[in-house]
């Protein structure tokens, strides 16, 4: 989520290249600790929950730099929409 907001030029075309360059990287981290697993190099629980962690920790980095830049998701003023929707139906 942090990565999509952040991303302001572009639109939804940028927005889906980042979800699947990082659906592509877990996956990869997710591959490569099975096979460390299967050669007995990590245990087999770290190996499955390494990906789930490195990728998590990333998140809520990036969630936190993204909160403290201000204002991460601009909410709209609802009641200035709700008066324009008014003023348009009538």
């Amino acid at each position: 989520m942090p990565l999509g907001v952040s991303t302001r030029q572009g639109g939804a075309g940028i927005g889906l290249a980042v979800s699947l360059v990082i659906i592509l990287v877990y996956y990869v981290f997710l591959i490569a600790g099975e096979q460390l697993a299967d050669r007995g190099i990590v245990p087999p629980a770290l190996a499955m929950w390494a990906p789930n962690i490195l990728i998590g920790a990333l998140g809520v980095h990036l969630m936190i730099r993204s909160i403290r830049e201000g204002n991460p998701v601009p909410m709209p003023d609802f009641r200035a929409l709700m008066k324009k929707f008014s003023r348009e139906r009538n």
